[in-house]
């Protein structure tokens, strides 16, 4: 079946009768306009043309001028259907119309829309976690780059992994380890604040993007969260298991640390490793530690983790 093609920013009306049967016209159901207007309140209330050229086309006209424009269309819905040798819909006649002949239409854009929405939701999210994925993390970095630039402002990143995580999937069994990466993303996402970002930027590593906040404000914020973290997971079905369950974080602040996404990424990861080293469940910022370590880091992360 064909399916019907959604304005993306179409406005939805209080479903009425009125509404139905503007919605049956679109769709093409053949009602007769003498009959409609017996049935509808008297007058439509004075916007029955209006509402249904806004469902055609988004255009909002007065309603004289949305009843002239209705005939008009389907005038000109009769023309392309005999030009073409085919029947028009009522919708399409009336976008080539504002398109073509008003220029009332500047510049349509059309998708079906669960489509449409769940194309935005898969370029965005992470389907495992519900936050945000690595690649709309690094398109928010770099336009917190450009803010901070303009208006002379700092901001954080925070990368946070989940300590010895492979050693509780290989004992626990992924769909455990799955519980505790949803569980984990829920509490950062309570714990921060409304205009932060939080995406998973690979297996158990997640990133937070903390706008105009500086070192001491990413430290206070991760301590929050390990907070939280160590809360949650102290609940009896993680203890009866016998499982503990920490991570250890890095911090890297713009444009101290670094002054583009790779740069921010590297210094939080290398403050990460450097927790990682000092024991795990602990929390650094960049250059806080002895660099010294970083070569012997880089050759032994996988046992590090």
């Amino acid at each position: 079946m064909e399916m019907e093609m959604e304005m993306i920013c179409a406005k939805g009306f209080e479903e009425t009768q009125e509404e139905q049967i503007i919605r049956d016209l679109i769709f093409n159901k053949g009602y007769d306009l003498d009959r409609i207007f017996e049935n509808l309140p008297i007058k439509h209330n004075g916007k029955f043309f209006s509402k249904l050229i806004y469902y055609l086309s988004t255009i909002e006209l007065p309603e004289a001028e949305a009843e002239k424009a209705y005939f008009n269309i389907l005038e000109h819905k009769k023309f392309l259907s005999e030009k073409l040798s085919r029947n028009i819909s009522l919708r399409v006649a009336s976008l080539d119309y504002f398109f073509n002949i008003t220029g009332l239409l500047k510049n349509p854009k059309f998708v079906e829309l669960e489509l449409f929405e769940e194309i935005v939701k898969q370029t965005k999210e992470d389907p495992k976690t519900g936050v945000y994925n690595a690649r709309f993390l690094s398109e928010m970095v770099n336009k917190e780059i450009n803010r901070s630039v303009r208006y002379g402002l700092s901001f954080s990143l925070i990368l946070i992994d989940i300590d010895n995580f492979k050693a509780i999937n290989d004992s626990y069994g992924h769909l455990f380890g799955d519980k505790i990466l949803m569980e984990f993303s829920d509490v950062i996402q309570k714990s921060i604040r409304q205009e932060d970002i939080v995406a998973r930027y690979g297996g158990d590593e997640f990133a937070i993007v903390l706008p105009h906040t500086g070192r001491l404000g990413a430290r206070f914020l991760a301590e929050r969260i390990k907070e939280s973290f160590q809360q949650h997971f102290s609940k009896d079905e993680y203890v009866q298991k016998g499982v503990i369950i920490s991570f250890s974080a890095g911090i890297a602040t713009y444009p101290r640390d670094a002054d583009d996404y790779e740069g921010l990424i590297e210094t939080a990861d290398k403050a990460l490793y450097q927790s990682k080293l000092a024991g795990k469940n602990t929390i650094t910022s960049y250059g806080e530690r002895d660099d010294s370590s970083f070569t012997f880091l880089e050759n032994q992360q996988s046992e590090v983790k």
